[in-house]
């Protein structure tokens, strides 16, 4: 239970992270204001207890025979990484779920997205449950009960369940977050068979959307046994103490209270309350929390900003947590060399076996790099470390593995590094990564990084920070005097708190927000009362999460009159979105109550020692940016608070090091907290000849220029309006050089990224000598660099502000909802001429000085004799791509300022000369070869490969000849089809670039069906025809078996809806792996709608969503299997399909067999079946089902 002030105060507060490397304990005796502090190792082979439990011994000084329970009624405040832990490893209970028939498979399909756009065996997260157990139920949308509960079957299937050894019962079932009567009874049932931990989903997560709801209610059941058990194992050793635990949403819980799904970010969250505690009054903060393993940031403007969905480890959940956003860059990120270039990270050494310095033959790593570059001093770290745990950091091992790798760079034929090169090349990467996830995060939530502290804490924080700081242009660096043990120090800061949360749909006006309000806040109250807490120590905190009606993302405003919530919503999006939504119709998505419980504690702060600054301890060479320096060591206890220091400086003390860089001051506040001010701008080394290539500056420039375009990607879907780039995600965003190659790409659409360039390149092709500072340019016409007309391209030069000479140009491409055609969603069956499809657009110039021209371009959008429909959201998505476009050319000035321009140019170069090496390592390993891969359309696609003087030749002669159906595609498609298998061979985090083609030839026959010529049909030729020239060239290298090989683009609406979605199928297998089921594969990742959020919005009810199994192909290695999805209409509606591999089924390799083909049909109420072509549209009346089950993947391999 709570510590209320009624209670006897304990004699001992202990506050504890227990991280993934260190556990960190700050120790503080009420009677005599004493706090200690220390740290352990979190795993440690020889030790039997908790490290939780080691660490109270650690800091108390006590050993293992003495008896916690002498300490008594204690207090322990705690974030624990057991629940992390255990869902990182999988390794909690045994679990069942239990699901609504028909939806039994949607732990699996999830969002039907891949997780890594350029992995041909995908991984799917490991399942969190052991078995899942569909329930014979339905309620609808509305609370009607459309299919009672059959306890019968239910009560045999969970019976059969315990008997096989399952221990838990997570139970979520459709709309069951509002209407809980069927889940109820399944909770009931469950505890009659003997179930002893069971969680229904309206209990752990009451909000819509079944997807995110029933991962966390199976995460729920499953780790809070283990969660509970640790906290017993606790409780035997010290039976008196009071036991609090951190929460992911940043609160204390009691023990008894504390549930797995809310203990994830348990640990860092404490760490943002104390960084927000300690920052007091300084405005705009980034928390900066290093460690071993990852590091994590967050803003705070004021207020603390949660989520309430997120992924961890690939499961989604909907509980709130502190905004928090985990970089895989920590102390222990491995650092290595490629032949080409430096590596830093993600993958890390872990606790175990460490750094190369721990003594434990681990690899390089980042601390590694400043233990070489004098950085660390072996004196500055606990004597933890060896066999023994008695001994100090071997900074010779440090050396030693970046020799190995100063060896590595020598044989490869580069010019030799030293290690001392390598390892401030090394850090410099690591920083360079956690910058731009900062940039990245900053844009997300439209926030500017001027006049923000960094308040860095962390074991490794300070030895980074002033670092991180600069490459971020922020001033500010404060440093608490117990930044090393921060997050311990928050979570004895932290408020005890209990929260609800509850879905609602109504208008901001609503009698129904004061109603729930009230029902909630009773609810919680009877908690406080059973935990003793008064209502006088209680204070409570009501949020009204706002959104504009048909979104999915939703801000919080304090609750009050409905025009102060409007105008507040509407600030903070103008702020956020960069959208005035001030004519859009705004609802109320979801209530949040928070109680939080007023605690008696008074911290003591720390008190500098002395007066007069005392002399370093001794100094060391250090190397800084190049330059060698004698150091100064001050141990951080001896510093008076009048303490002023000029960089370069090393501050020890227990648990952290502080490092003050040249140009940067200190000053020590009365508090302690260190302020380290950027004093004095270093002069960047910008002449870097051209025919030097760093392995460092590479890297750097390979990541910030794919940095850049993922900049741009977030910020055209924070400024987007419609559904299809906000949600769906189906934008994609590149840069380019000043001849319109492509340098890099975001992680977005593969059918994009590959046949941008011809848009850029159709725009100089056209307007070279006309084009002018403050331009952007639009097109989509697949005829002059597009694809097909939904896909809007919108192109932006950058120039030079002295010279007026073109640099570079930038990219944003959406595919908009709507762009005209015979069909609603510009996506028909049935065309067979351009015009057809939508309104036509050659490049235009829509921004000139500046300034777009909306009348030019809605004078597009409407003509033609089928105008785009909705030309305000095409608008809203325009302004949304030119913003994306602006972000791109800022950070590329901000690269030009900080480098110069030669370098810039140069390392865009470099990086298409890696892309071009990447490449050419791929050749001894292709063979000669070919293939025919037919279509259900007749047409037929041929492909030779051949290697001719060390090139790879993709020769499309044979291929049929442009076709009176829209399967065209334009040779944008093909080229984007090459270099995805390429980008997919390499298998390495490169860039996606011009390189990449460079020891290419592609040849297209014109007039064919992959070089239509105009005005012929295309818009299948984007989204079908690229499947198969995939799958095509995959089969020429024997790469994979035939994926599903069709989008499935899948389209309904009347006059009142409008939805469009794609949908996943089998993968194809390859040598060495299964294909996976039912996910998207190759040119498309676009993600499906939550199934209770589209029965919410839309007259249909989802009937089935599962995986046809059955459908892969046979083989050594085996394909997987295609989709089922059943689809009642509730409305008259038209069903528009455009899908393939039907007639033609997906095809094995090497000995393995086809995998089955696609089929569609429309069931009527009245029993009749009508079986539809791959390409249909139909009419569809109430009551009447859609069923459409994708294709299987490809066999590999004859079977044994």
């Amino acid at each position: 239970m709570f510590v209320n002030s009624e209670q006897a105060l304990p004699s001992w507060h202990f506050w504890i992270d227990r991280g993934g490397t260190f556990t960190d304990i700050v120790a503080w005796h009420e009677a005599s204001s004493e706090l200690l502090t220390a740290k352990v190792r979190s795993e440690d082979p020889g030790r039997r207890e908790d490290a939780s439990l080691a660490a109270i011994r650690a800091v108390l000084g006590l050993d293992d025979s003495a008896d916690l329970r002498s300490l008594g009624a204690v207090s322990i405040r705690m974030g624990t990484t057991v629940a992390t832990n255990a869902l990182l490893t999988r390794s909690g209970v045994r679990t069942a779920a239990v699901l609504t028939k028909g939806l039994g498979d949607l732990l699996i399909l999830g969002d039907q997205s891949r997780p890594r756009l350029f992995e041909l065996d995908i991984s799917r997260p490991p399942p969190t449950w052991d078995l899942v157990i569909e329930a014979d139920e339905r309620i609808a949308v509305d609370g009607q009960v459309l299919r009672p509960l059959d306890e019968d079957q239910l009560y045999r299937d969970l019976a059969s369940a315990r008997e096989a050894g399952v221990e838990a019962c997570a139970v979520a079932l459709m709309h069951g977050w509002t209407f809980q009567q069927h889940e109820q009874r399944v909770v009931e049932v469950a505890r009659e068979v003997g179930f002893k931990e069971v969680v229904s989903s309206h209990e752990v997560c009451p909000l819509q959307g079944l997807l995110g709801r029933s991962h966390t209610t199976v995460v729920d059941a499953s780790l809070t046994p283990t969660l509970q058990d640790s906290i017993r194992a606790m409780r035997a050793t010290m039976p008196e103490a009071t036991l609090e635990f951190m929460q992911s949403s940043g609160g204390l819980t009691a023990a008894e209270g504390f549930r797995g799904s809310r203990a994830i970010l348990s640990g860092p969250a404490g760490g943002i309350v104390g960084a927000v505690a300690v920052a007091g009054s300084m405005g705009n903060i980034i928390t900066f929390d290093m460690g071993g393993t990852s590091t994590d940031v967050a803003w705070h403007d004021g207020t603390f900003h949660r989520r309430w969905d997120s992924k961890v480890d690939g499961i989604p959940l909907r509980v709130p947590m502190l905004d928090i956003h985990t970089i895989a860059a920590g102390g222990g990120s491995i650092c290595r060399f490629d032949s080409q270039r430096l590596r830093v990270g993600p993958e890390s050494s872990g606790a175990q076996p460490g750094p190369a310095c721990y003594r434990g033959g681990g690899p390089a790593t980042v601390t590694d790099c400043h233990v070489v570059l004098g950085r660390l001093d072996a004196d500055l770290l606990p004597t933890v470390f060896g066999p023994d745990r008695t001994q100090s950091i071997d900074p010779d091992a440090s050396r030693a593995s970046f020799s190995a790798m100063a060896e590595q760079v020598r044989a490869s034929g580069r010019s030799p590094m030293s290690i001392e090169q390598l390892a401030e090349g090394c850090l410099r990467i690591a920083v360079e990564r956690m910058a731009g996830a900062v940039r990245k995060i900053s844009i997300e939530q439209g926030r500017s990084l001027d006049g923000v502290t960094l308040v860095s804490f962390g074991g490794a924080g300070g030895q980074t920070a002033c670092l991180v700081a600069e490459a971020l242009g922020i001033r500010r660096v404060l440093v608490h005097p117990h930044a090393g043990v921060l997050s311990a120090l928050g979570i004895g800061l932290a408020t005890p708190s209990l929260s609800t949360e509850r879905t609602v749909s109504c208008a901001i006006d609503s009698d129904e927000i004061l109603t729930s309000f009230k029902d909630m806040e009773s609810a919680l109250h009877e908690s406080l009362v059973q935990e003793g807490v008064s209502a006088e120590e209680a204070s409570v905190h009501r949020l009204v999460h706002m959104k504009v009606a048909g979104w999915d993302g939703s801000i919080p405003v304090e609750a009050g009159d409905p025009h102060t919530m409007r105008e507040t919503f509407l600030e903070r999006a103008r702020r956020r979105y960069g959208l005035d939504l001030k004519e859009e119709t705004l609802v109320v998505a979801m209530l949040e109550l928070r109680i939080s419980i007023t605690t008696r504690k008074e911290v003591p702060g720390f008190t500098p020692m002395g007066d007069v600054m005392p002399e370093p301890d001794r100094f060391v060479k250090t190397l800084f940016k190049g330059q060698c320096h004698e150091t100064g060591i001050w141990n951080r206890k001896d510093m008076p608070s009048s303490t002023t220091l000029e960089g370069p400086a090393i501050i020890s003390e227990e648990g952290a090091t502080t490092i003050v860089e040249p140009g940067w001051s200190l000053s020590c506040r009365e508090d302690g907290c260190f302020l380290l001010e950027h004093v004095h701008q270093e002069d960047h080394d910008q002449d870097h000849p051209d025919h030097h290539v760093d392995p460092v500056l590479l890297e750097v420039f390979g990541h910030r220029f794919m940095a850049i375009a993922d900049e741009m990607g977030a910020m055209l879907r924070r400024t987007a309006h419609s559904v299809n780039i906000k949600e769906r995600l189906d934008f994609s965003c590149a840069i380019f050089d000043q001849s319109g190659h492509l340098v890099a790409n975001g992680p977005h659409m593969p059918v994009h990224l590959g046949s941008m360039d011809h848009s850029v390149q159709s725009v100089l092709a056209a307007h070279r000598d006309d084009l002018k500072p403050g331009d952007a340019w639009l097109l989509n016409d697949p005829y002059h660099g597009g694809t097909h007309l939904p896909d809007l391209t919108v192109v932006t030069p950058m120039f030079s502000e002295s010279t007026g000479s073109l640099q570079f140009l930038v990219a944003s491409r959406g595919h908009h909802a709507d762009i005209g055609g015979i069909t609603p969603g510009s996506m028909p069956a049935t065309s067979c001429s351009l015009e057809q499809e939508g309104v036509i657009i050659q490049p235009i110039r829509i921004v000139r000085d500046g300034m777009l021209d909306e009348a030019l371009v809605r004078g597009h959008l409407t003509s033609g004799p089928w105008p785009a429909r909705n030309p305000d959201q095409n608008m809203a998505d325009l302004r949304a791509q030119l913003a994306a476009n602006t972000r791109g050319v800022e950070e590329l000035r901000r690269l030009v300022l900080e480098f110069g321009l030669p370098t810039v140019q140069a390392y865009m170069k470099h990086v298409m000369d890696n892309g071009e090496s990447c490449v050419r390592s791929l050749l001894p390993k292709i063979k000669p070869n070919s293939i025919e891969v037919p279509m259900d359309n007749g047409s037929l696609i041929r492909l030779q490969l051949r290697l001719e003087g060390g090139r790879m030749v993709f020769d499309f002669s044979g291929t049929s000849d442009q076709c009176d159906t829209n399967f065209n595609a334009p040779p944008a498609v093909s080229r984007a089809a090459v270099l995805y298998v390429l980008r997919c061979l390499i298998d390495d985090d490169i860039p996606l670039n011009e390189g990449c083609l460079r020891p290419v030839d592609i040849i297209i026959p014109e007039g064919s069906l992959l070089n239509p010529n105009s005005p012929a049909a295309v818009v299948a030729g984007n989204v079908e025809t690229s499947q198969c020239v995939v799958d095509a060239i995959l089969g020429t290298v024997r790469a994979q078996a035939a994926s599903q090989g069709t989008m499935n683009n899948l389209t309904f609406g009347n006059d009142h809806y409008q939805y469009y979605e794609t949908l996943c199928g089998g993968t194809g297998a390859g040598p060495g792996f299964d294909g996976t089921d039912a996910i998207h594969s190759h040119m498309t990742n676009s993600r499906l709608t939550d199934p209770e959020i589209l029965e919410a919005r839309y007259p249909v009810r989802l009937e089935r969503f599962a995986i046809r199994r059955g459908s892969e192909g046979k083989g050594r290695f085996k394909g997987g299997c295609g989709a089922i999805r059943e689809i009642r209409f509730l409305q008259a509606m038209t069903v528009t399909l455009l899908a393939g591999r039907r007639r033609f089924v997906p095809y094995g390799l090497e000995g393995g067999e086809e995998a089955s083909g696609g089929l569609q049909c429309v069931l009527r109420s009245n029993g009749g079946r009508e079986d539809l072509e791959a390409s249909a549209s139909v009419e569809v009346f109430e009551g009447d089902r859609f069923l459409l089950t994708t294709p299987g993947g490809g066999g590999f391999g004859r079977s044994s």
